[in-house]
């Protein structure tokens, strides 16, 4: 007979985690970097823009740590270097505790997971990230990816508003947070803050990572032992979630309704 495990959960950004979906689950808030943000408007191997896509997508993260900027403890290994600085192989091996199973280096695989984080649910990273030290990481998959190792393989997280937009001198933004006097001009003939006349728009980036620990397969309470045992063999925890609202109240569980046609970019 299967396990399930049964967890009282509250309302995510995204909503409450759904009968018949499957998790990608971190107990810890994941790890972040000296590094990050790091940009994703443009791949630096093919020149492409890597656009925001549903579920789950591999990516070489070599070629975009290339292009990145160092943290401040690789710029003083690299700066102390008798060498030149572009041969140096920055090894992390003198730093800090706090880079210790830093998700930009020191992996075995280049390769890592790239999930994005839905503006619709989260406006900003750091929402996502709250919410994360808060009740843990869950990312919500399709499918279980192939090659996916739990407990080794590295997913970051992107979001498209991840590095606020850059307005010209001459854009009206500018001039207002730059000048008091026009900014008041403005806001006498107007109820909102001037609107930006000069087109520019947030750009998305990586900007938090974690690895998962565990698959959690939330269970719609129809299936049957042998599929439940199937689901369990194939490396899922089974999940029975009950819903509780913010003072503790519990929610009827809805009726099963998830199915990979509805995966969104959210939790």
């Amino acid at each position: 007979m299967a396990t399930i495990i049964t967890k009282q959960e509250s309302e995510r950004g995204c909503g409450f985690r759904k009968p018949g979906a499957i998790y990608l689950v971190s107990d810890g808030p994941g790890r972040s970097c000296g590094r990050m943000p790091l940009p994703l408007h443009v791949c630096p191997t093919c020149s492409q823009g890597i656009k925001p896509a549903r579920g789950w997508t591999w990516i070489d993260s070599k070629p975009i740590l290339a292009a990145a900027a160092l943290c401040k403890h690789q710029q003083v290994e690299v700066s102390e270097s008798p060498v030149d600085a572009s041969m140096v192989d920055v090894s992390f091996t003198l730093f800090p505790a706090e880079c210790q199973g830093c998700p930009m280096s020191g992996r075995e695989d280049d390769r890592v997971g790239l999930m994005w984080v839905g503006g619709k649910f989260y406006s900003r990273p750091e929402n996502f990230i709250e919410e994360a030290k808060k009740m843990g990481l869950s990312k919500r998959i399709a499918q279980i990816p192939k090659d996916l190792i739990v407990g080794k393989t590295w997913v970051w997280l992107a979001h498209r508003e991840t590095f606020p937009a850059v307005h010209t001198e001459e854009c009206i933004t500018t001039l207002a947070q730059s000048n008091y006097d026009v900014l008041m001009k403005l806001m006498a003939t107007q109820d909102t803050p001037p609107a930006c006349n000069c087109n520019a728009k947030p750009t998305a980036g990586v900007f938090h990572a974690f690895v998962p620990t565990r698959i959690e397969y939330v269970i719609k309470g129809t299936e049957t032992e042998e599929e439940l045992d199937a689901l369990e063999k194939r490396g899922l925890t089974l999940v029975r979630v009950e819903r509780i609202g913010e003072n503790g109240e519990l929610f009827p569980t809805p009726p099963p309704t998830a199915t990979a046609a509805d995966l969104d970019d959210g939790n």
